[in-house]
């Protein structure tokens, strides 16, 4: 049965607010503003300033495009050192970096194994 979350409208609408808020911030494209910068009131608790759903659009602007570049190409090559083929390796890249996107997990090592086992059954017929 096909279900949908009650408050999926509440979800996107926060995301969106989120990621308008980053996209529109003044901080530094290239060098980033430093790692731990934080846009205030778009995290959804006063706790935790840093968890917020948008990491990936929030590690840009904390980083700026010179650090991401370091990043991603460091992701690719550790996810590329346990992947027999470029095919597999990009796949669980794109997923790794999709998620990472709209939830908070990017960070978290269980999400980094999660991203290299997908795609096991492509390195399995090699």
């Amino acid at each position: 049965m096909f279900y949908i979350r009650p408050d999926i409208g509440l979800s996107l609408s926060f995301k969106l607010n989120q990621l308008y808020s980053i996209l529109n911030d003044d901080s530094s494209v290239i060098l980033g503003s430093g790692w731990g910068y934080v846009i205030q009131g778009i995290g959804d608790s006063l706790e935790q300033p840093y968890q917020i759903e948008m990491q990936l659009p929030m590690l840009f602007r904390q980083i700026g495009i010179s650090g991401m570049f370091f990043y991603v190409a460091g992701i690719f090559l550790l996810i590329k050192s346990v992947s027999k083929t470029w095919r597999v390796s990009f796949l669980r890249s794109l997923v790794y970096f999709a998620i990472g996107l709209n939830n908070p997990w990017l960070f978290l090592p269980s999400w980094y194994m999660t991203a290299v086992l997908m795609f096991q059954y492509l390195d399995d017929k090699r």
